[in-house]
């Protein structure tokens, strides 16, 4: 989660391999809430924040807990 402090994000393709997992579908209701608020985006298979959402980081952190 860490990752989202820098301006590439998430790798989802890096997550998945690492963790077995489905980042979008693990936390789709928070990333459905966070992507119509403009908070964060999803490009070239990155999820990363938004300016607006860099500036509430903790709060988006806190979410995906």
């Amino acid at each position: 989660m860490l990752k989202l402090r820098l301006d590439k994000g998430i790798n989802l393709n890096e997550y998945k391999s690492i963790f077995y997992d489905d980042f979008l579908l693990k936390y789709r209701s928070v990333v459905e809430e966070l992507l119509e608020k403009e908070l964060v985006e999803i490009k070239n298979d990155n999820f990363k924040t938004t300016y607006e959402g860099m500036m509430l980081l903790d709060t988006i952190l806190v979410k995906l807990m």
